[in-house]
């Protein structure tokens, strides 16, 4: 089970900063404990997959945060971000 977020668009940070289309940051949190390699993975594979959903070329010079919070793992979570 899990539960996700949306923020944005906001002013982006200087260095996160794309003049042509806005800028998508994920953040992963697992159940418990510190993000591991693994969470990391997933946070590229949610960003990667976001970024090509939305139309980033119309909000230039800005910030989406994305960020999705494990609340319950049965195993599936790992399947899931597998593909």
């Amino acid at each position: 089970v899990m539960m996700a977020s949306i923020h944005g668009p906001s002013e982006a940070k200087l260095q996160n900063m794309l003049i042509d289309k806005a800028y998508v940051n994920a953040h992963f949190r697992p159940k418990a404990g510190v993000p591991s390699v693994d969470d990391r993975a997933n946070e590229s594979f949610i960003r990667n997959t976001i970024a090509s959903c939305i139309m980033s070329n119309l909000y230039p010079r800005t910030e989406i945060s994305v960020i999705v919070q494990e609340l319950q793992n049965s195993g599936g979570v790992r399947f899931f971000f597998s593909y």
